[in-house]
């Protein structure tokens, strides 16, 4: 590969991670400007497999991590699947390719793995803790309530 290649494969994989930066900024500033917190949770009323990572990279980079586990346990595995899936589109090898794909799932799995879990046990917040949740964070991080797009249509119906 030359060293124009080379370059060009750089700007494109920049500019990929820009334009992902871009849409999920712009997401976020539409769900804030609309004060809707989680989608998966307006529309069904339970948290989603990433309830409280938000929350868990926040006391994170205040250096708090027994309550960054706390909110969510798997919080650390967003950058490295987002790194995965970027040096995936780089590699020529389909062998790697494929262990990329298979690292890939198994995040996934573990983090539909850990929703179930704290869905069973809703009052979740010690789940690596001993059941007691660190100072500072709410006992009951994960709660179930009513989808709020139906408690407007039935506010509107009444």
């Amino acid at each position: 590969m030359s060293n124009t290649q080379g370059h060009k494969g750089a700007v494109e994989l920049i500019r990929r991670a820009l334009s992902c930066i871009g849409a999920l900024f712009v997401a976020w500033l539409a769900l804030y400007l609309l004060d809707i917190g989680c989608v998966f949770r307006l529309m069904t009323g339970i948290p989603c497999p990433g309830c409280g990572m938000t929350r868990a990279w926040l006391t994170a980079l205040r250096l708090d991590f027994a309550a960054a586990f706390a909110y969510h346990p798997l919080f650390w595995v967003v950058p490295i699947a987002f790194a995965l899936a970027f040096v995936r589109e780089e590699v020529a090898s389909s062998k790697l390719k494929r262990g990329i794909d298979i690292a890939v799932v198994v995040l996934c799995v573990l983090v539909v793995a850990v929703w179930i879990v704290r869905l069973i046990n809703p009052a979740d917040a010690g789940l690596l803790f001993g059941g007691h949740a660190p100072a500072g964070v709410p006992t009951d991080i994960i709660h179930f309530e009513t989808p709020r797009w139906l408690t407007i249509l039935h506010s509107c119906l009444s």
